[in-house]
């Protein structure tokens, strides 16, 4: 199992999750309060030897500022997980050999609709605080722009089904979040949904 040595998380790689997204808006809004930012970072020396050949590990974001190089990871609720508690301890004993600073965000959440106050919250209590202002910070601007790429995928379903159980059922999503998603959509003339009929 190669995230067993550091490797993307099999859950993030397929495609940017929520956590990540959310991030990315923020430093993209906070951007000049650090030197340099880069997202899913690597150096020469993050590496893990496998199948009798070395391989890249990734972290989720690097910024540098006033001369520090500060690495963060949103660690998702697959972080609870010993393989990969052990992956964690692994790049952060890495990064602490190169002189950099490993901020671990707690993105672990139980359900859905609770996940954007839990990670707010999380963030606003960080490490992080120590390097950013988060007082201008648009959040729900940030939400939106995590938001995206579920929102389009229950409008492509919506779409397909015009069902909103069948969408609750294929994403595994609460019909509450989904009629939210689907609600958003239709505000910002991404979706036909209309609720008013839906009711009828």
């Amino acid at each position: 199992d190669v995230t067993h040595f550091g490797l993307k998380c099999p859950n993030c790689s397929r495609s940017i999750s929520y956590p990540n997204r959310l991030m990315s808006n923020i430093l993209e809004q906070i951007n000049n309060q650090y030197d340099v930012l880069k997202q899913e970072y690597s150096d020469l020396w993050c590496k893990y030897y496998l199948d009798n050949k070395w391989h890249k590990c990734y972290y989720d974001f690097y910024f540098k500022k006033d001369g520090r190089n500060i690495l963060i990871e949103m660690d998702g609720g697959f972080h609870r997980e010993k393989s990969v508690q052990e992956n964690d301890l692994y790049k952060d004993r890495m990064a602490a050999s190169h002189h950099l600073q490993v901020i671990r965000i707690n993105c672990n959440y139980g359900k859905t609709e609770q996940r954007y106050n839990i990670i707010k919250n999380n963030i606003n209590k960080s490490t992080l605080s120590k390097f950013f202002n988060f007082t201008n910070i648009d959040w729900e601007e940030a939400n939106a722009f995590a938001l995206k790429n579920e929102v389009a995928h229950v409008c492509e379903l919506w779409n397909k089904y015009h069902d909103l159980d069948k969408i609750s059922d294929e994403t595994q999503l609460i019909l509450y979040t989904v009629k939210k998603y689907l609600n958003f959509a239709a505000d910002n003339n991404m979706s036909d949904y209309d609720h008013e009929k839906c009711m009828e």
